[in-house]
C-alpha cells in the first residue's frame, strides 16, 4: 500500500512542481513593481504582494519536497532480507 502512495505523491509532487515554474513571471512582475513605485514613494500594498508570493513559493517549495522524498522512498526496492548465518562450532 505505501508503494501505490509512493507513486501518488511523486504525481502530486510533479504537478505541484509545474506550477511553481507558472508562477515564476508574476513573481517577478511582483518584484518588479515594488522597485518601480518604491522609487517615488513606499507602497505597502505592493511589499505585501512581493512578500506574500516569496512564502508562499517557500511553502510550496517545502510540500513539493517533502512529497518527492516521501514517494520515492516508499517506492524504493527494499534489498532481501540477509539471512543471519548460523554455524555449528565445535569446542
Amino acid at each position: 500500500m505505501k508503494k501505490v502512495f509512493g507513486y501518488i505523491f511523486i504525481l502530486i509532487g510533479s504537478i505541484l512542481s509545474l506550477s511553481l515554474l507558472v508562477d515564476i513571471p508574476p513573481l517577478i512582475r511582483a518584484f518588479l513593481n515594488v522597485n518601480r513605485e518604491a522609487n517615488g514613494s513606499t507602497h505597502g500594498e505592493a511589499i505585501g504582494y512581493a512578500a506574500g508570493m516569496v512564502i508562499f513559493m517557500g511553502v510550496v517549495i517545502l510540500i513539493v519536497a517533502l512529497l518527492l522524498w516521501l514517494g520515492i522512498k516508499w517506492t524504493k526496492k527494499k534489498p532481501p532480507a540477509k539471512e543471519e548465518e548460523t554455524e555449528s562450532r565445535i569446542f
